[in-house]
């Protein structure tokens, strides 16, 4: 595969007799600052109001049954908007993931056991398709009652911090592939001749618990949600 800064062209110059490269690499630009990046600065003394971030939020609706009662589950999720209309596998990202119940079936505790998530590239190409990006994996088995419990009024939230890719050793194998001396960082350039998108895949492990016999149930909630990536992949290698 090429990359920008090793195919680059280097030009030569003599000079009495004397031979120079005149080029180098053009580093990538983030397009990042500290502002638009963190909640605020420290340096000096000052309260700082929390604004809202604006995100885009995508609701499901699944359909799981307990006995004879069908339980409404409506998964969610929502991502910075300037992150969810174009995707940045090379800077660090937050994903909310959150999980309401329409009601809860009579005569039954509902409680989240266990939720995992990761996000992964996809590509037309199979060497680049599925790498994953990052992962997120909380259990609450341990817990009392087996989980963290919801209701019509009280949903779950967290948020998946999800590292940038040169952060994570098993993307840049999966990249590269095991053995490669390449000591370059990963650009957006680069995945950007590869990748159309990114997969936020989740899996919601929801306990049902008999307030009578106390019995307990689980039922699982699969969502596999895309995530539009639409970088330029015409950028040429700077001669």
């Amino acid at each position: 595969m090429k990359r920008k800064c090793m195919n680059t062209v280097l030009k030569l110059c003599f000079i009495g007799g004397m031979c120079f490269p005149l080029i180098g690499c053009e580093k990538e630009r983030s397009g990042v600052t500290l502002e638009s990046e963190t909640t605020t600065i420290i340096g000096k003394n000052d309260v700082t109001e929390i604004k809202e971030v604006e995100k885009t939020n995508v609701e499901l609706r699944h359909i799981e049954k307990i006995n004879e009662n069908e339980v409404v589950f409506k998964p969610n999720y929502a991502i910075e908007k300037s992150r969810a209309e174009n995707w940045f596998f090379t800077q660090s990202s937050s994903i909310d993931l959150g999980l309401n119940i329409e009601a809860v079936p009579s005569g039954f505790n509902v409680m989240v056991s266990q939720i995992y998530a990761d996000i992964s590239l996809l590509s037309p190409y199979a060497e680049y398709n599925g790498i994953r990006q990052d992962s997120i994996n909380i259990e609450y088995f341990s817990l009392p009652n087996g989980g963290i419990s919801i209701n019509e009024e009280n949903g779950f939230n967290v948020p998946f911090q999800i590292e940038a890719v040169d952060k994570s050793e098993t993307f840049f194998l999966m990249w590269y592939g095991s053995g490669s001396s390449y000591t370059g960082r990963i650009t957006e350039s680069d995945i950007a001749k590869e990748a159309k998108g990114a997969v936020l895949n989740v899996v919601w492990t929801i306990l049902f618990e008999n307030k009578e016999t106390g019995e307990q149930f689980v039922k699982t909630i699969n969502d596999r949600v895309g995530i539009p990536y639409n970088r330029s992949d015409s950028e040429e290698e700077t001669n």
